[in-house]
C-alpha cells in the first residue's frame, strides 16, 4: 500500500508542477520579434531590444533615442507586469481625446493586441504633441507633462548616455540607407 501511495503521491506532485510550467507559460507570452531586423544583417542574432529601435525607426520619430530609452525605462528593461500583460511599453493610460489604437483600459493602463502598437501609440502622441520640437523641447515636455517622476529626464539621459542610444540609431540609418542603395 505504501509504494502505491508513494506513487500516486509523485504523480501528483508532477501533475501540480507541470500545470504550473504550462500556467506560467500562458501567462508570460515572449515578445513578437519582426522580421525586418534580417534585412539589415541575416547572420546576426539580434535581441528584442534591436527589434524595437528598428521598429521606432521604422515609425520616423525624431529623437529615436529618447523613445528607445523610454520604452526600456518604462517597461522595466522588457519585464515589467504592465507590459507583459497589457503589451504596453510606456506606461501609456488610456488616452480620452487624442487619437489611440489601444483596445481598453486595463488595470488603468492602454491595452494593445502587440508591442508593435504601443510604439504606434506613442507616434500619435508624439504627433500630437511633440512633432517639430527640439530634443531640449522634448525632454522639457516629458518632464513637466508626460512623467510621474521628477528624474524621469534624468533617468533618460542616463540610460541614453550609458547604453550609447545616439550611435546606435545613426547605425540602423546607416545598415537601412545602404539596404536603399542595393
Amino acid at each position: 500500500m505504501k509504494i502505491v501511495s508513494t506513487t500516486i503521491a509523485g504523480l501528483a506532485q508532477y501533475f501540480l508542477v507541470s500545470l504550473a510550467v504550462v500556467i506560467v507559460s500562458y501567462m508570460y507570452k515572449p515578445p513578437y520579434i519582426p522580421d525586418d531586423l534580417k534585412f539589415i544583417d541575416p547572420v546576426k542574432t539580434y535581441t528584442f531590444q534591436d527589434s524595437v529601435a528598428v521598429y521606432i525607426h521604422k515609425l520616423e520619430f525624431e529623437h529615436p533615442h529618447i523613445v528607445l530609452a523610454q520604452a526600456k525605462l518604462e517597461s522595466g528593461n522588457f519585464k515589467s507586469y504592465v507590459f507583459r500583460k497589457n503589451n504596453n511599453m510606456f506606461g501609456m493610460r488610456f488616452p480620452r481625446q487624442r487619437e489611440t489604437v489601444a483596445l481598453k483600459d486595463l488595470g488603468g493602463y492602454s491595452y494593445y493586441e502587440t508591442w508593435m502598437h504601443s510604439v504606434i501609440d506613442l507616434r500619435l502622441y508624439y504627433s500630437a504633441y511633440l512633432d517639430g520640437k527640439t530634443e531640449e523641447e522634448v525632454y522639457a515636455f516629458l518632464g513637466r507633462r508626460y512623467a510621474e517622476s521628477p528624474q524621469y529626464v534624468t533617468a533618460l539621459k542616463e540610460i541614453i548616455r550609458r547604453e550609447n542610444l545616439k550611435q546606435k540609431f545613426i547605425a540602423i540609418k546607416l545598415s537601412n540607407d545602404n539596404i536603399v542603395k542595393l
